[in-house]
This record gives structure tokens, C-alpha cells and sequence, in this order.
């Protein structure tokens, strides 16, 4: 049992230690190390889906309808949503954490929105640590909602095991996102108000698409109506025989040894930069802030002369 007081208490189901975790975590405040040092062993392999697409596909409400279907089902859901940063705090704007009312105050969820902070991959650059106090304190699933910045947003393969891309029937005309990537990253692609008019006409689409590029068969495509909470039992389904799919083919173990070397290089690169950003190359830099733009030196030529 680890000594830290706080990671004891998160081992013990202390949502309220867990949120006092994230904070210090998400701030790199003192301790933030010992913390997850003491969890790390004991994370747990959990089941960890990814809801992404563009703004206004109803990301919220399908993880808020996810939620309760999982929670009904008896099963402790953990809820990371990445919200933009406040502009005036760096802070997390939680515009669409209303929509998620009504499973908001069950005891079988902890829902946590975390800034962005300028990361532009759609995520925070501190979830894979925050992941850590997630697995150790024993969800049984884990949801990520991501900022909804569209084309951006491929980093969530880094964290989830399933991603679940959400898409309106208005989504058949934006060419671009079809180009992003986000298509050949998704695991499952939901048509959320399937009611509106071209659900059929994208559908159509989709399956063309997939088909050519081979991904028909391993890439389900589901229309929901997901106010109404219709389709969500069969996006329940897609997700478990998704993730039966990932331990066959021993994809979590391979997604896990690649989400270590990659913490490895971010606290290297954490700590190389904190180091090499001395008191000394820190004042050389606000000399050449405090001149004219026309007269400052290049940024290059600044590192080659603090290097």
C-alpha cells in the first residue's frame, strides 16, 4: 500500500482525494511525481473509449448516454472531458458539462473536465497522468470527450483503446474532414441525429468509403438519435466486441508498451527544458523581448548563443 497519504485514499475510492490528485497533477504542483509513482503499479487494464468528432455532433450527450447505460449495467464509469482553456485562467469553460445532468450525481461516476492549455492535438498534454489516477482508483471504464476541434484531434489514439467518431448527417458536405484522418482513426463511426434529413445519403457514403479503403468490416457505422437515447445499446455492443477484438490481437499490450516510451520522452523533455531554461538564458531572453521587433536577434540565432 503506498505511503502517500493521498494516493492511499485514492486506492480506497476517494473521489474527493482523486480530485485533489488531478489538480496537483494537471498543475505540476510539489508532490505531483510522488503521486503517480506511488499509483503507477497499480493500474488496471479497463475498458477506455474515445468520443471525438467535429462541434455540435452531440459528443456530450453521447458520453453522458454511454455513461448511464454503463452505470446501469452496475459499472463505475470515469469521465475525462477536454474542454478549450479559458483565455483570462487557463481554466477549463464548461459550456457543455450541463448535458451530462442526468448522470451527473450518481455515485458509480466521477466526471472531470480538464483544459486543454494550448495542446493542439485535442487533448490535455497531462492525460496519460491523469490516466494513471483514473486506473488506480479502479473505473471500470473510462470516457474521453474531446474538445471538439475537428481535424486535430488524433492524438486521442494515444489514450483510448476504442474511439467512437461522432458525426451529423450535415458532416456529407465537409470534404476536409474526410481528409483528416479522423475516418482511419476511428474504431466505430456514429451518425448522431440519424433523423435528420442526408442520415441515409452520408450513411451511403461511409460504407462506400470504407469499403474501398478496406475498412468495412472493422468499422461499424451506427446511427443513433442519441437524445432520444436510440442506437446507444447497439454502440454499447460495437464498443465490447471492439475491445474483445484489441486483447485477441494483443493491441492493448502493444498500445500500452508505446504509451510508456511515449511518458518517457515527455518527462525527459519536461525536465531537459526546465533545466536548460536557467535564471541566466531567462534574462538574455527578456533583453531581446524588451527591444523593438525590428532589432531583435532571431530566435535561432538567440539558441545558438544560450545553448
Amino acid at each position: 500500500m503506498p505511503n502517500t497519504s493521498l494516493a492511499s485514499k485514492i486506492l480506497k475510492k476517494d473521489k474527493l482525494a482523486l480530485s485533489r490528485a488531478i489538480s496537483i497533477v494537471e498543475n505540476r504542483l510539489k508532490g505531483y511525481k510522488d503521486i503517480l509513482s506511488e499509483l503507477y503499479p497499480y493500474r488496471k487494464s479497463i475498458c477506455k473509449i474515445g468520443v471525438t468528432g467535429p462541434p455540435g455532433a452531440g459528443k456530450s450527450t453521447i458520453t453522458s448516454k454511454l455513461s448511464k447505460k454503463y452505470i446501469d449495467k452496475g459499472k463505475e464509469v470515469g469521465v475525462i472531458c477536454v474542454d478549450p482553456s479559458s483565455s483570462f485562467n487557463g481554466g477549463a469553460i464548461l459550456g457543455d458539462r450541463i448535458r451530462m445532468n442526468e448522470v451527473y450525481m450518481s455515485d458509480n461516476i466521477f466526471i472531470r473536465s480538464i483544459a486543454t492549455r494550448g495542446s493542439y492535438g485535442g487533448l490535455s498534454d497531462n492525460i496519460l497522468d491523469i490516466e494513471i489516477l483514473y486506473e488506480a482508483f479502479g473505473f471500470d471504464v473510462i470516457v474521453y470527450e474531446t474538445v471538439g476541434v475537428g481535424q486535430i484531434e488524433l492524438d486521442i489514439m494515444n489514450c483510448a483503446n476504442t474511439i467512437v467518431l461522432v458525426i451529423t448527417p450535415e458532416s456529407g458536405d465537409d470534404i476536409q474532414m474526410m481528409k483528416a484522418g479522423l475516418i482511419e482513426c476511428a474504431s466505430i463511426i456514429v451518425i448522431n441525429k440519424s433523423d435528420r434529413d442526408g442520415a441515409d445519403k452520408i450513411n451511403t457514403f461511409l460504407e462506400q468509403y470504407l469499403r474501398i479503403n478496406d475498412l468495412g468490416e472493422s468499422v461499424p457505422v451506427i446511427k443513433t438519435i442519441a437524445i432520444k437515447e436510440e442506437g446507444i445499446g447497439s454502440l454499447i455492443s460495437a464498443i465490447k466486441k471492439n475491445h474483445i477484438r484489441l486483447i485477441e490481437k494483443k493491441e492493448l499490450s502493444r498500445k500500452d508498451d508505446q504509451k510508456y516510451r511515449d511518458m518517457i520522452a515527455k518527462i525527459a523533455s519536461e525536465n531537459l527544458l526546465e533545466k536548460f531554461m536557467n535564471e541566466k538564458r531567462l534574462r538574455l531572453i527578456d533583453s531581446e523581448v524588451g527591444k523593438s521587433a525590428e532589432r531583435r536577434m532571431s530566435p535561432y540565432n538567440l539558441f545558438e548563443k544560450i545553448k
